[in-house]
């Protein structure tokens, strides 16, 4: 059986570098993480009473799952093992009507995700089982009633050979005459079977076809997305050190899907900071040289998604990050760079004595951290607040997108509507001259949007010159 065969890592294939508590990576790797060496199975059950999930609950993430003709709570693994009593679905029985009928079997494939990186790992976890049914065979996914799902996870299915038509999204309770639930293959943050990527590998294989493998390293950025992604103090320097090595840089969200896996899988080494599409790497050719620069805690299916690929990982404890996983982080140069150095990744370092100081890092990290707290990826409560003040002096002129966040968002007791004018009056001499196209870019619709609010307590004079330069220098089409 999948989860009661299983060997841990293979320690030749994970290097981790400046992890300052070793207890911890070898818990991680030693303890904690599996890999399922079993064959994987299916379980075949009639009958089965298919209820919806429901976004109003308090817990929408513990609504909607799959009922027995008994009426009893069908595991969505087989052995209920203490990883799979967390898995997305009900924890106990409902009762509920049996709903529309429907005949013939269907092969149960779990949740459908809405993000790029959970689609891959989860809504995928059972995609081995299509070489086992007939090309016809319907699959199942919960989903949101009322709500169609993301073109993306379309696109993905459809590479891997499931076309709209075949997916079956009930609006309701449903009952299925005869459903297939397999094993998954990967269960976030515990364990990976052995073969989990066999099913990506062959659809990297059929997309990059005969193709050589490149020598030339790629970056995968995070550095052209939107402001309300979280953002990487010195990733734009550390970019242009690679580039001057020879990296080629990638930006994966201007990219299809398809275009993603082919740069990817064709590529001997890659690099990449904690979230930068990390997911992709499913694809990554076996053998590939991974280098991940990572934050502690670490995201352990980074590790399971090396350890199932076969690729060779280097973990880097080179992002420094507050509170919030979330937020901004901060990349320590330093760390980044020695690794790449001591792996013969950066023959040319002449740009590193011109390179931002680590005061230069600091300030950025504290916009870009403040800006994460007043846009809503941190909590802003009275704790964080208060975190947040100190950083008030440390903000440089240039910082435009913290300002106008800032009197958008600080409550009146602690930014009075004149400081908000005041702010909002630095926002536009910023904005009038920020040189950077790409990050007018990136901010441009929220700012746009907080810029609006924070106005409503500003002077008609400071509204209009503040409007006319947004017009001027925000891009309406991001």
């Amino acid at each position: 059986m999948l989860w009661s065969s299983r060997r841990r890592l293979d320690p030749a294939r994970h290097r981790f570098l400046g992890f300052p508590e070793d207890a911890y990576v070898d818990a991680m790797r030693d303890l904690r993480l599996h890999v399922g060496v079993g064959a994987p199975e299916f379980a075949v059950h009639r009958n089965v009473r298919y209820l919806p999930p429901r976004r109003a609950d308090p817990d929408p993430w513990a609504t909607g799952g799959l009922i027995s003709s008994s009426g009893d709570l069908i595991p969505l693994v087989r052995d209920w093992s203490e990883a799979g009593q967390d898995l997305l679905g009900l924890r106990k029985p409902e009762a509920s009507g049996p709903g529309e009928r429907i005949e013939g079997d269907v092969l149960y494939l779990g949740w459908l995700f809405e993000m790029f990186g959970h689609i891959l790992i989860e809504s995928l976890a059972r995609i081995w089982a299509l070489d086992f049914v007939p090309a016809t065979t319907n699959v199942l996914f919960h989903y949101w009633p009322g709500v169609e799902p993301p073109q993306v996870a379309f696109d993905i299915l459809a590479l891997f050979g499931i076309d709209r038509d075949r997916i079956i999204i009930p609006q309701g309770p449903a009952t299925f005459s005869s459903l297939l639930i397999p094993d998954p293959m990967f269960l976030i943050t515990s364990v990976v079977h052995e073969r989990a990527a066999a099913p990506f590998r062959a659809v990297a294989d059929r997309i990059t076809g005969e193709a050589p493998l490149s020598d030339q390293p790629i970056y995968l950025s995070r550095s052209n997305l939107s402001s309300g992604k979280r953002a990487i103090a010195g990733e734009a320097a550390f970019e242009a050190l690679l580039r001057d090595n020879g990296f080629l840089i990638v930006h994966p969200e201007t990219m299809s899907i398809a275009e993603q896996i082919r740069i990817v899988a064709s590529h001997r080494t890659i690099a990449l900071c904690k979230g930068g599409a990390a997911e992709l790497l499913l694809f990554a050719h076996p053998g590939a040289r991974v280098h991940y620069f990572t934050a502690r805690p670490m995201l352990e299916d980074n590790v399971l998604i090396s350890e199932t690929t076969g690729v060779h990982a280097t973990y880097h404890y080179a992002l420094r990050m507050r509170v919030s996983p979330f937020a901004a982080v901060r990349l320590d140069l330093d760390a980044a760079i020695a690794g790449l150095v001591e792996d013969g990744l950066l023959p040319n370092l002449s740009r590193v004595p011109f390179l931002p100081s680590d005061r230069d890092l600091d300030a950025e990290f504290d916009e870009l951290w403040l800006y994460s707290l007043l846009t809503g990826l941190i909590p802003m409560d009275d704790a964080a607040l208060s975190a947040a003040e100190p950083l008030l002096d440390t903000i440089r002129a240039t910082a435009w997108p913290v300002f106008a966040a800032l009197a958008a968002r600080m409550p009146a007791d602690r930014l009075s509507d004149a400081q908000a004018d005041t702010m909002m009056t630095l926002f536009t001499n910023a904005l009038l001259e920020e040189p950077d196209a790409g990050k007018r870019y990136r901010y441009a619709a929220q700012v746009r949007a907080l810029a609006e609010t924070a106005l409503r307590r500003c002077t008609p004079a400071t509204q209009a010159i503040a409007r006319a330069a947004i017009e001027a220098r925000l891009p309406m089409s991001v």
